[in-house]
């Protein structure tokens, strides 16, 4: 179901075969239930889910969901991101910490001291770069040490820009204006202006140099994170919520108003149509994709009043 994009040469870094392969993949999602003040998926580890709730993290096993472990946040003290490798981090008065999950018994591990107090945070992926912004400005740090090294300063509207990190770029969204910076080369490489709607989501997928951004318009489009390039603009129906790449296949895992999509760009076209929200899609709203490496897996919070 729905139309596929033209076929295109897919981007890469050397993973992609150009061979379209099976995705064993379920057609009927298994709801978990979820604690009420839980709104969205933040990671996962082996089969410990990672949910953010109200001043609270919860680790919820698949296996036994009814039993939840809940790690309540101090004051002051902001969620950052999860790894794959099972570290939470967090930041409380521009200290940064890690929390492993393979060892809950020991406290948080301080990683990097001396950084700002920021209105807003980010992390990428790996934790090696964090992103703060104060003052009108976004300041990039390479926290791979015990201090927060300044790697890049770009000027944001504080009161309504939106960001993206990864271990290589910074994408910027003010308004229209999207933009994105290398923090090797320290310096902008494109800009474009975005009027086509409102812009809900977009994403960096750093291993195959994309840029995916999807809003109020019916098309996600993916953008060459280099050049600025339109590599792929994919046909969608109704609003697009969320995007991630789950990168063994690759394939794109779109979240939109009306259910969950998955797309692949070697074959360029819809492989997976999982969920159909035509009655009720105001009853659910999808607030994360969650690839999940090596596991054929993801995980799309799609919360409802059940907290399900």
């Amino acid at each position: 179901r729905g139309a596929g994009a033209p076929a295109a040469a897919a981007p890469g870094d050397g993973g992609e075969t150009g061979q379209a392969k099976p995705l064993p993949l379920s057609e009927s999602p298994r709801p978990l239930p979820a604690p009420p003040d839980a709104w969205r998926v933040v990671g996962q580890h082996e089969d410990t889910l990672i949910l953010e709730g109200k001043s609270c993290l919860y680790l919820m096993s698949e296996g036994s969901p009814q039993n939840p472990v809940r790690i309540g946040l101090t004051e002051g003290q902001r969620f950052l991101g999860a790894s794959s490798e099972g570290q939470l981090f967090f930041v409380r008065g521009g200290t940064l910490t890690a929390l492993n999950l393979l060892k809950m018994s020991e406290p948080e591990r301080t990683l990097a001291k001396g950084g700002p107090e920021a209105e807003v945070y980010a992390l990428s992926r790996s934790g090696r770069h964090a992103a703060a912004l104060k003052g009108g400005r976004i300041e990039v740090f390479d926290v791979g040490g015990d201090r927060w090294k300044p790697l890049l300063s770009v000027a944001a509207d504080a009161e309504g820009c939106r960001f993206r990190l990864s271990d290589d770029h910074l994408a910027l969204l003010t308004g229209e204006n999207l933009s994105v910076h290398s923090l090797q080369a320290g310096r902008k490489l494109w800009e474009k202006r975005f009027d086509q709607g409102r812009v809900n989501a977009f994403a960096i997928h750093e291993g195959f140099h994309l840029l995916s951004v999807g809003g109020w318009f019916d098309t996600l489009y993916l953008f060459d994170l280099g050049t600025g390039d339109v590599k792929h603009e994919i046909p969608h129906r109704g609003q697009v919520l969320e995007a991630a790449l789950i990168p063994d296949y690759p394939t794109l895992a779109i979240a939109g108003e009306y259910g969950l999509t998955l797309w692949r760009p070697g074959a360029g076209e819809v492989c997976w149509d999982a969920v159909q929200l035509e009655a009720g899609r105001d009853t659910a709203h999808f607030a994360c994709v969650v690839p999940v490496p090596g596991a054929n897996r993801l995980v799309n919070s799609g919360f409802e009043d059940g907290g399900d």
